[in-house]
Formats: C-alpha cells, sequence, structure tokens
C-alpha cells in the first residue's frame, strides 16, 4: 500500500490519505484520462481516528473523487472519443435521433463500488451511457403494456405468454399477432429479435451532478433497533447524469418496427420513459427523455 503524507495528517480534516495501489503515486490522477478508472481503481482512502466514522472517512474520498472528474483535460479527451463512436455508430445503423433528459438519470446505481454507490460507465472508454439492454428492455415493457392497456395486473401473463412463442420466423409479417410482433422484435428465449438497439451516448461530457439519499432511521434497517426520531441523518451522495443532457440514440431495422407496430419508435421511446423510467429512482421521477 502507498501512502500520501505517512507522518503528516492533513490540517483540515486530521485525516491521512493512502492508496491501495502497489507503487502508485498521486501524479497519476492529473494524467488519468479515463472516468471509470478515477471512480473504481484510483480511489484514496482517508484514514480517520473518528469512532463515529469508523476507519475510513469515506464522504472525504467521494469529495476527492467526484471533484476530480472535473478536468478540463480529461473532458476534452472524452468528448473526442464521442465523436469517433457518434461516427461509427451511424455507419452501421439506419435510424438516429437525440433525446434530451428531463429529469436526472441514473444508471447502474446498484453496482457494487467502493464509493457505497455506483454509475454505469463504459468498461473501456469510462464514457457514461446508456446501455442497449436498458433502452431495449424498456421499449419491449412499453409494448407489452400497449397490448394490455396499461393493466399492470395482466402483464406478467401476457409476459409468460410472449416468452412461450416458438415460431415466428416463418410466418407471414401481415398475418402476426400483437404477442408475436414483440417476439419478431424484441425476441424471446426461443427466438432472437430484428430490432437492434446500440448503446446510447450523451453529446458530450459535461454531464455529471451530484445527488443524494438521506437514508433515515439507519439503526433500524441496519442493526434493527426500534426506529426512533434522534436517530441521526444519513446522507449517502452519488452522482447522476444531469437534467438537459442531451443522448444520441440508434437503431437498426427501424423500419420493421413501424412497420409492425405502425407507430414511431422515437415516439414510443419518449413515452416509454415517461410511464415507465430509464434506469433506477424512477419511481421519484427519473430517468425521463423528451426533445
Amino acid at each position: 500500500m502507498h501512502q500520501n503524507n505517512k507522518n503528516k495528517k492533513d490540517n483540515k480534516s486530521n485525516e491521512e490519505k493512502s492508496f491501495f495501489i502497489p507503487n502508485f503515486k498521486e501524479d497519476y490522477i492529473s494524467s488519468c484520462h479515463n472516468f471509470k478508472l478515477l471512480l473504481d481503481k484510483y480511489i484514496p482512502f482517508y484514514k480517520t481516528n473518528n469512532k463515529n466514522k469508523g476507519i475510513f472517512d469515506l464522504k472525504e474520498t467521494k469529495d476527492f473523487a467526484f471533484n476530480n472528474l472535473q478536468n478540463p483535460n480529461i473532458q476534452k479527451i472524452c468528448n473526442n472519443l464521442l465523436e469517433t463512436i457518434k461516427s461509427y455508430q451511424k455507419m452501421i445503423t439506419n435510424e438516429t435521433f437525440s433525446l434530451t433528459t428531463k429529469s436526472r438519470l441514473i444508471v447502474g446505481l446498484g453496482t457494487t463500488s467502493v464509493l457505497e454507490v455506483s454509475i454505469r460507465l463504459h468498461h473501456i472508454y469510462g464514457i457514461p451511457y446508456i446501455p442497449s439492454s436498458a433502452i431495449k428492455g424498456i421499449l419491449r415493457a412499453y409494448n407489452i403494456l400497449k397490448i394490455v392497456n396499461f393493466d399492470m395486473n395482466q402483464y406478467k401473463k401476457v409476459e409468460e405468454e410472449i416468452e412461450s412463442i416458438k415460431e415466428v420466423e416463418k410466418k407471414d409479417l401481415n398475418k402476426l399477432n400483437q404477442k408475436e410482433i414483440i417476439v419478431k422484435l424484441f425476441g424471446n428465449q426461443n427466438f432472437q429479435g430484428e430490432l437492434i438497439v446500440l448503446d446510447a451516448y450523451p453529446e458530450n461530457c459535461q454531464v455529471f451532478e451530484k445527488d443524494i439519499i438521506n437514508v433515515h432511521f439507519k439503526d433500524y434497517y441496519q442493526d434493527k433497533k426500534a426506529p426512533q426520531e434522534n436517530h441521526q441523518l444519513t446522507p449517502i451522495t452519488f452522482l447522476t447524469i444531469k437534467k438537459g443532457t442531451k443522448f444520441n440514440f440508434y437503431f437498426k431495422n427501424s423500419d420493421l418496427y413501424k412497420s409492425l407496430t405502425k407507430r414511431d419508435l422515437k415516439e414510443d421511446l419518449k413515452e416509454a420513459t415517461k410511464y415507465l423510467g430509464l434506469g433506477a429512482k424512477s419511481s421519484l421521477g427519473y430517468g425521463v427523455l423528451d426533445d
């Protein structure tokens, strides 16, 4: 373990900063151009003797990590990567459009992280993005809801019937019923869907914004103690994609979607985010996108 200021305490926090990477130098951080490395690997821990905080002060750690994301050099390189990705994705798709977040967006909140909570970043480029599986999943769910007229009591039954369908490949497109259309587009356990969805990327990398989850009655949830009004609040900070962020979406075989559903793909995706929300905390209004 490499330690900075081994015999010197920070005047402000009276805590010792340590990096759990062999031979690591803090100078490496200023030359790092990858958000994921900054949030997953290049993480300092502030050792403390404060019994109320425990061995490490996670708040100091988060502040350090989140502040490093504002480095203008990493922002510039990230934006250049986005331009390259955009050009390649356009080459292999037949429809692309942009939508803007009308509320905060958080994908991958529950992913394991040394910072308690996480955010989905590309495993190579470190760029924030919306995975194709999330986009395809919300579109599929919205189409099922349309079949059941948004009756959630019928949703599971219809979904099970869709999963049991075995033959759609050889059927005439004009003779497919509503459930078979969903299988044709999105697939099931027996058939690979023909609508191809690619990951969605932001227009630029100036997208992060801090938010908090304010945990009430921590002793009740962790130690099963009786909830009391004198329990201390425990705010947990985490990163989100800020409201007003423009995302670019990419699809192949979108003409098949329009032909079978008689609806516009972009309009359906907008409506799907309004009803269901993309990512986590959708019940609180997160994950809504529009023009």
